[in-house]
């Protein structure tokens, strides 16, 4: 992740939301040492697709039940819409209703009509359907090598030809698919496993094999009683900032550091998104210089609207000549977001050179001593940034959740987690960041 994950390795965990019935979160499972599917498990725990049992244990050869895979097929799939519910065994306040619900709207769980048995064990030709559906595969129509394939029924028979043929489902030892046996916890998520996709925006996204993946974990975040989060785990910690400009006024540094803060970003400054011309933040000078007054460490960020690389480069060498007398603790960071509006020059952006105006930005900052870091939301991060050519500099993600844990895939650096935060010294609402460490 560049020179500031060596120094401060920073990231974050993904989806922490529990998807399996009244199951406690578990950082490890005593049960899946040397397991089979232990690195599977362990990755899609990680991302909170999957969760143990209150007792630390994952019982990855267990069965698992139409309830607890329609609960993971949905959190995976983040459906919202719902089927009216006809079906005589979903109470309406059972925890497994509202994504049961979800997947029938969706095409994927349509039960028999006037049932859903959701405690029943789904088999193995169920499941081949429910994820092939999931999916969006086709029924196939090739011939199945299967021994027992004539055991397989016909209306899962086309799905599990997809399945098969697209190679996310396989027989046992002795090539038998075994349709009618119940479906394991671990051979559940191996399947979703070996499908390899990040479902965001309503589209598949491929994984970025050359991009780290979060390495931390859902449950290691703590809300506060005063609403900030914080992060202790066994490897690492996180300390909290916040990040400014002229919107925040006159700020009393003093009354920060005082009230938790460790870090602070200050706005250098931006290009307008009319006419284009660059502009010191108005504020800059007294925010850092009040924020290193009091202690903080301190980076700065500059709102872009460039264009083009030689704009980006332009902003960069701004940067760098307001930053002369100024030593920086923490990185230089390329903002870049779109401004609507008919007068905005960014509004019709063609998004396929916005790597290129962060490779110039950053480059050029790094040129000059400086660690550089590229700030985006989650929709950047996944559809318009390709992270794989910029993983030399540092990640600055923004995301505001409910569940107060982080949403993306991939590790990054500090995380924004919401913009209407309370600290002493700052009048209105302040943003506030965590920043985590290796111990």
């Amino acid at each position: 992740m560049g020179k500031l994950r060596c120094r401060r390795i920073l990231a974050a965990a993904l989806c922490a939301a529990l998807l399996l019935s009244g199951q406690a979160l578990a950082a490890s499972y005593g049960d899946m040492s040397g397991h089979w599917a232990e690195a599977a498990v362990d990755r899609w725990s990680t991302l909170g697709i999957v969760q143990g049992d209150d007792q630390g244990n994952f019982r990855p050869d267990d069965t698992i039940s139409r309830a607890e895979l329609a609960a993971i097929l949905n959190r995976y799939m983040k459906y919202t819409e719902q089927a009216e519910n006809t079906y005589a065994d979903l109470p309406e306040d059972a925890w497994y209703t509202e994504d049961i619900l979800c997947l029938a709207e969706a095409g994927l769980m349509l039960g028999d009509g006037e049932y859903q048995r959701p405690n029943d064990p789904v088999t193995r030709q169920e499941a081949a359907v429910l994820f092939a559906r999931a999916f969006g595969l086709a029924e196939g129509s090739g011939s199945l090598s299967y021994p027992d394939s004539a055991s397989i029924a016909s209306w899962a028979r086309g799905y599990v030809s997809a399945m098969t043929a697209a190679g996310y489902l396989q027989g046992d030892d002795a090539g038998r698919f075994r349709p009618t046996d119940p479906l394991t916890r671990c051979q559940a998520v191996t399947i979703l496993n070996n499908w390899g996709k990040i479902r965001v925006y309503g589209r598949f996204l491929d994984v970025k094999e050359d991009v780290p993946e979060i390495p931390y974990s859902a449950w290691d975040f703590t809300t506060l009683a005063n609403g900030r989060v914080s992060y202790e785990s066994e490897e690492y910690t996180a300390v909290t900032g916040v990040d400014v400009s002229f919107w925040q006024g006159d700020i009393d540094w003093q009354a920060v550091a005082a009230d938790g803060i460790d870090f602070a970003f200050i706005r250098l400054g931006n290009r307008w998104s009319t006419d284009g011309h660059l502009e010191i933040d108005s504020c800059f000078a007294a925010n850092i210089q009040g924020a290193q007054a009091a202690g903080l460490d301190v980076g700065v960020y500059f709102f872009s609207q460039a264009l083009t690389e030689e704009e980006a480069v332009e902003e960069a060498e701004f940067v760098l000549e307001a930053l002369e007398g100024y030593n920086l603790e923490l990185p230089v960071v390329f903002d870049w977001e779109p401004i609507s509006g008919e007068e905005s020059r960014t509004g019709n952006m063609d998004y396929s050179v916005l790597d290129d105006l962060a490779i110039a930005f950053c480059d050029r900052v790094a040129a000059d001593g400086y660690e550089p870091m590229i700030y985006f939301n989650q929709y950047f991060g996944y559809l318009h940034y390709d992270l794989s050519r910029l993983t030399d500099y540092g990640f600055w993600y923004a995301g505001y959740f409910s569940s107060n844990t982080p949403n993306f895939y991939y590790a990054f650096d500090i995380w924004q987690y919401t913009s209407s935060g309370s600290v002493s010294g700052i009048a209105g609402n302040a943003d506030l960041n965590l920043m985590f460490l290796e111990k």
